[in-house]
């Protein structure tokens, strides 16, 4: 058999106290400004302690209407929901700062359909608010119930104007053109996995990083160059490069490259090398990551995702909306880090004529 649950009305018996001093003392509304209560707000605590009380979640929320629990929702498809490591730790770690419980749940897309699929979560796990986690592919009807349904929501991760945080991509991509232009570069090569206008397909990132390294690269009369490259495998990316560089010849690529990710730059890099080009001597490259690399015992540079920061202001954002019960607040970007590294520098010697560009 399981033990009995300990009731405040226990404590306040053995303490010689009503059970209303009990509450206050435990939830930390008792004032203790003299030593006859701090020595009886001790005894109170040592009681406890010894015969083994817990909050009882239940009757609290009853009490006060809050469960003092969030749920971080998902997609159980990986494509379109993306919790990186850091994300997550962010959001546990700033709701153990706000005395939250942390529950986790996925939505499979049969579900995202139903008028009742997002309550009963709510309901059964008992949550005061909702962190989404759903990065592009959004179905329309989940963003309409979630509205319908009035549910205190934040997205993470997703660019809109309302209810989310997410990475400034665009300020991102500037301040790597800015930095590219400050060292001569009017050539760039940008690396991406697709090309063309904003697609509810594909994330915002994609693009905004772009966008915010080709207004840079404008200033200086500079020019982009778009590289697409599918989610290829390492060795069929390598040989695209190794191509690439044998035929364009060193004199007639770009400068310096901007990838996506740091995934993009590595076979780039590798297969400069294993034709004879080094960064940053022959040309630059510098791109976009949630963790600091140093690849080929070079530390790149980067602008590096705040993913531990981005989950923290989740958080703070839907404890707000839940405090305030406003419908909307104004979205947040959060900015990345920056970080120089060692693999961009001057335009050449060689290609700073203008012919060669």
């Amino acid at each position: 058999m399981g033990s009995k649950t300990v009731t405040l009305q226990q404590i306040a018996l053995e303490a010689g106290v009503s059970a209303v001093t009990v509450s206050n003392i435990l939830n930390g509304k008792n004032k203790e400004l003299w030593p006859s209560t701090l020595l009886r707000a001790e005894k109170v605590r040592e009681i406890a302690a010894r015969l083994g009380y817990r909050t009882h979640g239940a009757a609290k929320a009853i009490a006060t209407g809050r469960f003092n629990t969030i749920a971080l929702m998902m997609s159980n498809s990986p494509y379109v929901s993306n919790l990186p490591m850091r994300l997550l730790w962010g959001i546990q770690e700033e709701a153990v700062r706000c005395d939250l419980h942390l529950l986790l749940s996925r939505i499979s897309a049969s579900n995202q359909n139903s008028d009742e699929a997002i309550p009963r979560i709510l309901r059964e796990c008992m949550a005061d608010g909702l962190l989404l986690d759903y990065t592009h592919c959004i179905p329309s009807s989940l963003t309409t119930l979630v509205e319908k349904q009035n549910i205190p929501t934040i997205w993470l991760n997703v660019k809109q104007k309302f209810n989310s945080v997410y990475p400034d991509d665009y300020e991102a991509g500037y301040q790597l053109g800015k930095h590219l232009g400050s060292l001569g570069h009017k050539s760039v090569g940008y690396v991406s996995y697709v090309d063309g206008p904003p697609t509810p397909v594909h994330h915002y990132s994609t693009f905004d990083r772009r966008l915010g390294l080709s207004d840079a690269i404008s200033l200086t009369k500079g020019t982009i160059h778009d590289f697409v490259r599918s989610h290829a495998c390492f060795a069929d990316t390598l040989q695209y490069w190794r191509t690439y560089f044998r035929g364009v010849g060193g004199k007639s690529c770009p400068t310096a490259f901007v990838t996506y990710s740091a995934r993009n730059a590595m076979p780039l890099m590798r297969a400069a090398e294993l034709e004879g080009l080094h960064s940053p001597r022959d040309y630059s490259i510098a791109t976009f990551d949630d963790t600091e690399m140093d690849y080929l015992g070079l530390p790149l540079c980067m602008c590096k995702l705040p993913w531990d920061r981005i989950g923290a202001k989740g958080v703070q954002l839907l404890l707000a909306k839940i405090e305030k019960r406003e419908k909307s607040m104004l979205s947040e970007a959060v900015k990345l880090e920056w970080i120089p590294g060692s693999s961009t520098g001057p335009v050449p010697i060689n290609r700073r004529d203008p012919a060669c560009f």
